[in-house]
C-alpha cells in the first residue's frame, strides 16, 4: 500500500491490528518529498533489514524477514518504510532468506 497523503496515513494505521498507536500522531513525512509504503509481510514473520538497489531503471527495496518468536507467530507482520519520491519505477520485495522463498509484494509507477 502506497501512502501519498495525511488521510492515507490515518486509514493505513486504523487498518493495521486495530490501529497502531501513531494514528492520532502527526505523519511520519510532509508527503511533500517522500511517501510511505506499507508492506504485509506474512504470518509469524518480522522485518530483519531493508537493502535498496537499482535493477535496469527500476528502485528495488527489498525486505529481508525472519522469523518473530514463537508467541507472536499467529500474527502478521508490517513493514512501514519511508522512501524519498523518485522518477523511478519501485518495485517491494520480500524476501525469507531462511526458507528460500521471494515474492514481489508490489510494484508502483512513478508519480
Amino acid at each position: 500500500m502506497r501512502i501519498v497523503d495525511v488521510a492515507a496515513w490515518r486509514a493505513m494505521c486504523a487498518a493495521c491490528a486495530g490501529g497502531l498507536s501513531r494514528a492520532a500522531d502527526e505523519p511520519i513525512t510532509s508527503f511533500e518529498d517522500d511517501y510511505v509504503v506499507a508492506v504485509p509481510l506474512g504470518t509469524g514473520l518480522r522485518s530483519k533489514q531493508v537493502v535498496v538497489s537499482s535493477e535496469e531503471g527500476v528502485d528495488v527495496v527489498t525486505v529481508d524477514v525472519e522469523d518473530r518468536a514463537e508467541q507472536a507467530a499467529e500474527r502478521s507482520g508490517v513493514a512501514i518504510l519511508l522512501l524519498r519520491r523518485r522518477p523511478n519505477q519501485l518495485a517491494v520485495v520480500v524476501r525469507d532468506q531462511q526458507r528460500g522463498r521471494e515474492r514481489t509484494a508490489a510494484v508502483y509507477s512513478p508519480e
